[in-house]
């Protein structure tokens, strides 16, 4: 089941690929937004459980 929407910000995603580079089960934000793994850790360092590849789990809608 996907749960995230399709239709996340402006551009409709179209090709799984964009957010599923190696497999479906992986998923990567960095294709898209412009952040860096070293801005994403010091903006999230208060979070638990935080990691660059899990993104959805706070913001599973796409929003902040």
């Amino acid at each position: 089941t996907h749960t995230f929407p399709l239709t996340h910000g402006n551009n409709p995603i179209t090709a799984c690929v964009t957010c599923h580079p190696s497999t479906t089960s992986a998923y990567t934000c960095f294709s898209c937004h412009e952040h860096t793994a070293a801005n994403m850790a010091e903006k999230h360092k208060e979070e638990r459980d935080y990691s660059p590849t899990n993104c959805a789990n706070c913001h599973a809608d796409g929003r902040d």
